[in-house]
């Protein structure tokens, strides 16, 4: 259809005068820069997600940016002469991953016994992936960095060295990936 066969459509043009042309493209650069900051701002709320689970005690939270899968897992294939808080490997779309036990990994004892099937949480740093053995999963909240608070001194050796901070109303520890990923007590030969 075209405005000959309908008279109610018609090309009507608009003509600004300098003054009102000006004030239309400040207005479309306010509203721009302010679309852009609100996509960083939703950027950094993404970097600062974790998802939060119980592990043994304590409460602990994973960023979402490292979480590759949840899965639930009924058993694991052993691997002789490796740690206790090793339980085995798993396959995660056709990649092998360590099931690691962390209360046992971060030198805690285990009060009930882990009941199969598990759930894994498996994270991804790079090219290297770890499975997490939670008790229970919660939800995903914001933790922004400026949220992070220092770790309270009852808090272990592996623990520090595993942690990114800690979110005191929540009384969640944030696990840092990169560092859990790469400690020394999970590397092989």
């Amino acid at each position: 259809m075209d405005e000959a066969s309908n008279p109610k459509l018609r090309m009507v043009s608009f003509e600004y005068d300098e003054a009102s042309r000006k004030r239309v493209l400040e207005e479309r650069a306010r509203s721009l820069s302010q679309a852009s900051l609100s996509l960083d701002e939703a950027e950094d709320d993404a970097f600062g997600q974790v998802v939060c689970f119980r592990c043994g005690e304590s409460n602990y939270g994973v960023p979402l940016t490292y979480l590759k899968k949840i899965q639930t897992v009924t058993q694991a294939a052993v691997v002789p002469c490796t740690p206790k808080f090793v339980l085995g490997l798993i396959e995660v779309h056709r990649e092998i991953v360590v099931a690691v036990d962390l209360v046992l990994f971060l030198g805690h004892r285990r009060l009930i016994a882990l009941t199969s099937p598990y759930t894994l949480l498996v994270i991804r740093v790079g090219e290297h992936s770890l499975g997490l053995v939670c008790d229970e999963l919660f939800d995903v909240i914001a933790a922004p960095p400026q949220r992070l608070r220092v770790l309270p001194a009852t808090v272990g050796r592996t623990e520090r060295e595993v942690a990114a901070g800690y979110l005191v109303e929540e009384k969640l520890m944030v696990l840092d990936a990169a560092a859990l990923v790469s400690h020394q007590r999970l590397r092989t030969g």
